[in-house]
């Protein structure tokens, strides 16, 4: 509202005044000024009409990255903004970068008008785009208030809405609609152009770049200060990580080697938690070393000129590094390294039981020390801690198995002294019915595999982990022998489980096949009890017989080890599990609840 005073005067010439002397030259001229007041009420902003005059659509033709995630940025299409009219467009480096043909749709143009690509600061999400029209307007971006409305633009459809917004450092926070892409425009209640939806957080809410700071790298990119800072577009993944959304052709992106759907993962040797923002802070003013998943498989290059190659390849000598001889008091295995600060993997057999455990490495008499840190009895892995390090470590094969394929098994067979790499072929892709009772999938092949490979890595051509080994059995009349090994990518995501503490773990194994006879039936003989681990918290011992566990029972359902994985692998990996356990060298019962209540004796009077 704003208010018009209107100021009228009137000089008196001539007063009249009561008992004054028409003879009194010397009396004082006296003036008076009178005052009037009017106010007029302007009409509040049709925001509708406002955005009509200033918003167009955008959409490019060319190769972008595919998102379904409303909380994901639209990526190849958006909202633009004129900020010239002579024809210059304020949108996200998402919605045109990587783009053959940039298509802007002007509301009440038939046909939309092609456009080209300004000058882009992919590092905050913005791009200018130049296109063969005038327009009647442009954008007020000058300091304004708080928003108050909000408006996006598809094709020719502009949608508007009310707007309650927080500030966030450089952002504006605010719950989007579905209508909102990205380039959606925040306005004040005089229309003012007072932000920018780039990005999304992780909880769903819109991140609005604050008008302030889009007028600063506006100027910057019209002064060419600013021109393809990446070289591609990228959208952050809910682990914070950037994910390349589009390449521009002949920027420093194709000079990577980047492709659409890469997941950048560190820069520096710094992992990336923070998206796109954290990556062009650790890359200004400079090079940085950049770790990429690319096609399924880690890959390294310099950015901006020196192209990612492939990383998760090993050679003979850095395999060998990479494979240890697992050694407890009770006998001992293979293992393999999957982290430079020596995370191990093994079998559980080989050392998921066990509170001490040592490593050598091939070539080397000396022990070194490790220390379970989790365990998984249902896929027979156990993850192990080495002390010291940096060590030589492994990748894991990115897909499954192929029939015919090539492979090695690496490891110590028959606990010899020195590393043994046994060649074979893929010759099952999926074994049929395994021998062992967890839920992992196998598959067989040629390598031949003794007592001592259990635990070894099965590799590729490249020296990934394809599998890992841990049982042979006697496959066919003749007397053949099958090596059997767990899938690389079913026990990778087992062992990130065990990492994370996300899945169920009985903490314990079965004897063979799993059965005992007790005096009542059969029932499930436990053989290695994980240290720490939640049987051995309830109290359960080696040699102790399972008589019920959940629904099951010694009579009826209690189906090996794999009963009790498939039972509980499901159910959260802390929840309670009535348990009832049979001890041979005292004739007692006892019961409790894995995961809750420690073990107690029944009386004898049961």
């Amino acid at each position: 509202m704003r208010v018009r005073f209107l100021v009228i005067g009137w000089l008196i010439g001539l007063l009249l005044m009561a008992g004054c002397s028409s003879g009194d030259e010397s009396e004082e001229t006296s003036t008076t000024f009178i005052a009037e007041t009017t106010t007029t009420t302007e009409p509040p902003l049709d925001l509708q009409a406002h955005a009509e005059s200033l918003l167009v659509g955008i959409e490019s033709e060319g190769d972008f990255l595919g998102l379904d995630s409303p909380r994901s940025v639209s990526v190849g299409s958006g909202t633009g903004i004129v900020v010239d009219t002579e024809g210059l467009i304020l949108t996200t480096a998402t919605s045109v970068i990587g783009a053959e043909r940039i298509n802007v749709f002007v509301p009440g143009v038939e046909f939309p008008i092609a456009g080209e690509l300004d000058s882009a600061a992919e590092c905050v999400n913005l791009a200018l785009v130049r296109l063969d029209h005038t327009f009647a307007a442009a954008a007020d971006m000058a300091d304004g208030s708080a928003p108050v409305g909000v408006a996006s633009a598809s094709r020719q459809t502009i949608t508007t809405g009310t707007a309650n917004t927080t500030v966030s450092g450089p952002s504006y926070v605010f719950r989007a609609g579905p209508a909102e892409t990205a380039g959606a425009v925040l306005f004040d209640e005089d229309g003012a152009f007072v932000g920018m939806l780039t990005g999304f957080d992780t909880t769903g809410n819109a991140l609005a770049l604050r008008g302030e700071n889009v007028v600063s790298w506006v100027k910057s990119m019209r002064q060419r200060e600013v021109v393809e800072q990446l070289g591609f577009s990228a959208v952050d993944n809910t682990e914070g990580q950037p994910v390349v959304a589009a390449v521009a052709v002949g920027g420093p992106g194709a000079s990577l080697g980047l492709g659409i759907g890469d997941v950048i993962t560190t820069a520096d040797g710094v992992a990336l938690d923070g998206g796109i923002n954290q990556l062009c802070d650790l890359i200004e003013d400079g090079e940085a070393t950049l770790e990429v998943t690319h096609e399924g498989r880690r890959h390294i290059g310099v950015f901006p000129d020196q192209a990612i190659i492939l990383a998760s390849s090993r050679t003979t000598a850095q395999i060998r590094q990479a494979v240890v001889d697992v050694n407890t008091p009770f006998g001992g295995g293979t293992g393999f390294f999957i982290s430079a600060d020596g995370l191990l993997v093994t079998n559980y057999h080989v050392a998921g039981g066990r509170s001490e455990v040592s490593l050598r490495l091939d070539g080397s008499d000396e022990q070194t020390p490790a220390r379970v840190i989790g365990t998984s009895a249902c896929a027979d892995l156990a993850v192990l801690q080495a002390e010291g390090g940096p060590y030589q470590y492994l990748e894991w094969a990115p897909s499954a198995p192929v029939l015919e394929e090539p492979i090695r098994v690496v490891g110590f067979p028959n606990f010899t002294e020195s590393i043994s790499f046994q060649e074979g072929r893929v010759t099952k892709e999926t074994t049929d019915s395994p021998s062992w009772g967890g839920f992992l999938s196998n598959f067989e092949s040629s390598a031949q595999v003794d007592g001592g490979n259990s635990g070894g890595p099965v590799v590729n051509e490249m020296g990934e982990v394809l599998g890992v080994v841990y049982a042979i059995r006697e496959g066919n009349k003749e007397g053949i022998w099958e090596s059997l090994h767990l899938f690389g990518v079913e026990a990778r995501d087992e062992v990130s489980g065990i990492i994370d503490s996300t899945i169920f773990d009985p903490s314990f194994s079965t004897y063979e096949a799993g059965y005992a006879e007790p005096i009542f039936g059969s029932g499930l003989l436990v053989e290695e009890v994980a240290p720490g681990g939640p049987a051995d918290a309830v109290g359960i011992r080696n040699g102790d017989i399972i008589a019920e566990f959940g629904d099951m029972d010694a009579w009826d359902g209690l189906n090996g080890l794999q009963g009790i994985c498939e039972f509980a692998k499901d159910r959260e990996p802390s929840s309670p599990i009535d348990v009832v356990v049979y001890r041979p060298d005292t004739a007692s019962f006892w019961d409790g609840q894995l995961n809750g209540q420690a073990l107690t004796e029944w009386p004898d009077d049961f």
